[in-house]
């Protein structure tokens, strides 16, 4: 083995301490120093050649000392201190050669070459560069793997002309925390602002890209081999983290919403094998709302959408093991009234189904895995169960996706359960009560084959409904699927409704200056002038070349 050399480098400290113990005696001796105190910690790399080969022999922590014009004064710290070549750098830097200090002086270039071969490529370079401290940082948790990404259409001028009453609303939501407290006019304008990209082609329409991630227990019950899927989320630029009826704002021009109707509950019946809990979920699906209706009225003595909607809570609470008694005081159900029959049979089977689930062949792993990766899930058996009813969510949401690409104009966003069709022409040519056919039908199939495989779920196939979800009735101008009697275009009925509402107000004495600045006669005239540019720009491209 040949000693050839060392390369000394030190953190960035002062000017003069910039530089290895060994570089600092030998600018000393060139002049380029004082012959002063100094004190540097830096590493020190061993190079050597050998069989034609360059050799990094090691690379130590040192600290080194230069006291007047002693010749080696540093000392080695640390494990690597025993090693007498490295003090022998320091003792004896005449007997080997200061690579830093001959690049400085212009001794050597930077291309080294050796008499028996060349070492001009990079590789042999990044030999001489001595490595870099360790950064001192924190590790990075490990970035969720995107799942599916879209390209989602929002109409960013709708919102300028939907209803005041609802642009004034206040979202009161506490699940939406981004948003609760704030007027619905200024969610949409910061929900555009922080995540639309607007369309060169049409200002009045932009795009938002949405990145779909698993949630990380779904990604770990994945790798396992546990779970087919599970639920996808897009953080906040998905419009599902805004309002309902905002998101039907920005979305419903261009695409029809779909999903699974009593989803949870659906998925349950498909799974579960106890005779009661069959027949407690078939008295529930067989006329939901019916029942909806029923628990509404024995609750609160009157049927309004807010007690549909506390109603619909109470099951989805049920469906998770969750209590009666803490829904009850949650909505303020006088602590006298009685439990309504069925409500009392539902939570009583619930928690069956859920011990049922925790028995399956693949539980053991799965709570095993909640447990001890997941320790802040408080109830494994719960999180397994809603795991498992987000596996079969993910089979009947790929069925949707593969008829909407196969069949139709494509898809928008993914709503877990749901799935938001885009409005094309082969959608527009459909009915919609054959649509949620062919779609219900493709769903059940694709679940029953599903559960048949991997759970040996025997029978006939329990029926899972999917209903178009009507869009909120938040702007006067709403485009649907053209119904199946035959009519003008939607484009056309549009236009004609727009003149007509804005002539009524015209008719009902209202100021010319009100009338002017009429929503939608402005949209009106604004269609009207670009079909006018359109007929112009196409008869003079028909016109014959003169020139």
């Amino acid at each position: 083995m040949i000693k050839l050399g060392w390369v000394a480098q030190a953190p960035a400290m002062s000017s003069a301490q910039n530089m290895g113990p060994l570089q600092m005696m030998a600018g000393a001796k060139s002049g380029r120093r004082a012959k002063r105190l100094f004190f540097a910690l830096g590493l020190l790399t061993v190079l050597t050649f050998k069989e034609d080969r360059w050799h990094t022999s090691l690379t130590f922590a040192y600290t080194g000392h230069q006291r007047g014009r002693a010749e080696g004064q540093g000392q080695i710290q640390g494990k690597f201190a025993a090693e007498p070549v490295f003090q022998d750098i320091l003792d004896n830097p005449g007997a080997w050669r200061d690579l830093g200090a001959d690049k400085a002086s212009g001794i050597r270039s930077d291309r080294i070459t050796s008499p028996r071969s060349s070492f001009g490529s990079s590789r042999h370079k990044a030999a001489f560069k001595a490595p870099r401290l360790p950064a001192q940082r924190w590790p990075r948790p490990a970035r969720q793997r995107i799942a599916e990404v879209v390209k989602l259409k929002i109409d960013l001028a709708r919102h300028k002309t939907m209803d005041r009453s609802l642009a004034e609303q206040i979202c009161k939501n506490t699940d939406k925390s981004n948003y609760c407290g704030k007027t619905y006019e200024a969610i949409v304008a910061e929900y555009i602002a922080a995540h639309a990209k607007a369309n060169p082609e049409d200002p009045a329409t932009g795009f938002v890209k949405l990145s779909y991630r698993p949630d990380p227990l779904g990604k770990r019950l994945q790798e396992e081999g546990l779970l087919a899927g599970s639920r996808l989320y897009a953080g906040p630029a998905d419009p599902l983290s805004l309002p309902s009826d905002l998101n039907d704002v920005l979305t419903d021009k261009f695409y029809m919403n779909m999903d699974d109707s009593k989803a949870h509950p659906s998925y349950m019946r498909a799974l579960t094998k106890l005779p009661e809990g069959k027949e407690v979920l078939d008295a529930y699906l067989s006329d939901p709302m019916s029942m909806l209706h029923s628990v509404a009225a024995h609750y609160f003595g009157d049927v309004t959408k807010e007690g549909l909607k506390n109603a619909k809570t109470l099951f989805l609470r049920l469906g998770m093991d969750g209590s009666i008694l803490s829904w009850r005081k949650d909505h303020r159900v006088p602590h006298a009234l009685k439990e309504h029959p069925f409500v009392e049979s539902y939570a009583t089977v619930m928690p069956s189904l859920t011990d049922e689930f925790a028995e399956l062949p693949l539980a053991r792993r799965a709570l095993e895995i909640i447990q001890l990766e997941f320790p802040s899930r408080e109830f494994p058996k719960r999180t397994w169960k809603s795991f498992l009813l987000q596996e079969i969510e993910f089979v009947a949401r790929r069925a949707k996706v593969r008829v909407a690409v196969e069949k139709y104009d494509g898809y928008g966003a993914l709503e877990h359960d749901g799935i938001r069709l885009f409005r094309g022409s082969k959608l527009q040519a459909v009915e919609i009560k054959a649509l949620e056919k062919e779609m219900s039908d493709a769903v059940t199939n694709e679940v029953y084959e599903f559960v048949k495989e991997k759970y040996n779920r025997r029978g006939p196939p329990h029926p899972i409904q999917v209903k178009v979800k009507p869009a909120s009735p938040v702007s006067s101008i709403q485009t649907r699927i053209r119904p199946p009697s035959a009519g003008p275009s939607p484009r056309k009925t549009t236009l004609v409704r727009a003149h007509s509402v804005a002539k009524q107000s015209h008719d009902s004495k209202v100021s010319k200056r009100t009338y002017q600045q009429s929503p939608l006669r402005q949209i009106y005239q604004q269609r009207l002038r670009k079909q006018r540019a359109k007929r112009v720009y196409n008869s003079r491209k028909s016109e014959p070349c003169l020139f």
